[in-house]
């Protein structure tokens, strides 16, 4: 029978195991009353490899095993790992995906296990010891710390460098797990762009200190040099509660709107939409994209996410966007969604209209309507930003239809947030800035793209394919 200290050290690991579960699935259930749970991905995949590892290492304590046997095993367990990706996860802000690249302590090195800051941060964990680097290092054949130089770090971060395009990824399959990681992920992030720039990088080794091995020192410094930020246990101090992380943790990405929204049209349709307001689930239609429109509304209601996001700040739409949803809305729209666009816009078609907008807009729609949403949107010219255009926009713009033109280019030449659900102009945009570009500091416009798009129930079957707004 295994002396009890080692059966100890499995239960209290397993007791840590239930407590990392228990978080995890507070975090989930946030994110279902926040209605953020579509825009957080990897939770459910996280939460089944930590109980596959509780579950693993339960059975350690039924294992007719020794001793030493069992704490070897209860050393490989990647709970530890998990425990520490959980960890940082706690600290971070802005979480969007758990991709968990490390799916074992020892497994696939080439993805970040934690995308934070709104996708703008890739965070990668290793729970490897020092110990374990110098085995490495030895088997390695590197050099003695009295051999060491600047020289040495500087030639092995090019080597780094130089890797990371290499279109052989087998040719680093020996070496040091440090150097492998951040050569992969390196590699990995150069192929993404969020809001037209690489994400920025982060390494995160609880179980290392710096300054303490030389030979550690030059791995790290090599690390450093290709622009990864290094953290250890001693930065990291106690993890924090994860009562304190969950507002922290929570992808939201309105705290980098600009004070001031650029509406594009078609954000302005769903907002009208009759499919948005209520529910028009009882009413028969043979339009296929309406009658999937009506499921997604009842599974993700869009104006809880999207109203919240405009709250306390100054609505703009140019001209044309205005002009355009309005023709829509005229030809094609239902006798409530022409009145929500008046109101919208400040004006009135019914007598039953009190004058308060927000008052007004709320009596035409069961969700609530925010008390601080700045109504009416303002109707702005695109001709006066114009000349504030970066050049490489005017290349941009020779791609672009009149209406988008008027839309994203205003949002670019003013720097405001363009709200949109055109993903296929979005999308155009990011595909010409990257082609355009001649340097890293060449951005395109500010654009935030909405999940769910929203078309007017309209009035006449079979013309709602006129409300969605083709790039």
């Amino acid at each position: 029978m295994s002396p009890p200290g080692a059966v100890d050290d499995v239960e209290a690991l397993l007791k840590r195991g239930q407590t990392l579960l228990h978080e995890l699935q507070v975090f989930h259930d946030h994110l279902t009353e926040k209605n953020l749970l579509n825009r957080v991905h990897g939770t459910t995949r996280f939460q089944r490899t930590i109980s596959k590892e509780i579950q693993h290492t339960a059975k350690l304590l039924e294992a007719n095993i020794s001793d030493e046997q069992r704490r070897h095993s209860l050393r490989s367990s990647n709970l530890t790992y998990l425990e520490a990706v959980w960890s940082a996860a706690k600290r971070s802000r802005g979480i969007r995906d758990f991709p968990l690249g490390l799916s074992t302590a020892k497994g696939n090195l080439g993805s970040p296990d934690i995308v934070a800051e709104n996708g703008s941060l890739w965070i990668k964990v290793s729970t490897i010891s020092e110990h374990r680097v110098l085995m490495e290092l030895a088997n390695d054949g590197w050099r003695g710390s009295d051999e060491d130089t600047d020289e040495d770090a500087e030639s092995e971060a090019e080597a780094l460098e130089s890797h990371s395009d290499s279109a052989h990824p087998s040719d680093d399959e020996d070496g040091i797990t440090i150097l492998k990681a951040a050569r992969r992920v390196l590699k990995a992030s150069r192929t993404v762009r969020i809001n037209y720039r690489h994400p920025q990088l982060q390494f995160i080794l609880p179980n290392i200190t710096e300054g303490r091995v030389p030979q550690i020192d030059t791995i790290l410094e090599s690390v450093r040099s290709t622009g990864f930020k290094i953290l250890f246990g001693i930065d990291l101090g106690n993890s924090p509660s994860i009562k304190e992380s969950l507002a922290r943790m929570a992808f939201d990405d309105y705290n980098q709107f600009t004070n001031t929204l650029n509406i594009d049209c078609t954000v302005l349709l769903a907002i009208v939409s009759d499919i948005s307001h209520g529910d028009v689930g009882e009413q028969q239609t043979s339009r296929p994209m309406i009658r999937d429109q009506m499921k997604m509304e009842a599974k993700h209601p869009l104006l809880p996410q999207l109203l919240p996001m405009m709250r306390e700040r100054r609505l703009q739409c140019t001209e044309a966007a205005a002009s355009h949803m309005r023709q829509i809305v005229n030809e094609i729209g239902t006798a409530s969604e022409q009145e929500r666009t008046a109101i919208m816009f400040g004006h009135t078609l019914s007598e039953s209209n009190s004058g308060d907008l927000l008052q007004d807009l709320q009596r035409l729609s069961s969700h609530a309507i925010p008390s601080d949403l700045h109504l009416p949107i303002e109707i702005v010219s695109d001709k006066a930003a114009a000349d504030d255009l970066p050049p490489i926009a005017h290349k941009v713009a020779e791609s672009l239809r009149s209406i988008n033109r008027s839309v994203f280019l205003y949002g670019w030449a003013t720097g405001y947030t363009t709200i949109t659900s055109n993903k296929g102009v979005a999308n155009l945009i990011k595909r010409l800035v990257e082609e355009y570009r001649t340097s890293e500091d060449e951005v395109g416009p500010n654009i935030w793209l909405s999940t769910y798009s929203r078309s007017l129930l309209a009035k006449e079957p079979g013309e709602a394919w006129r409300v969605r707004h083709s790039p």
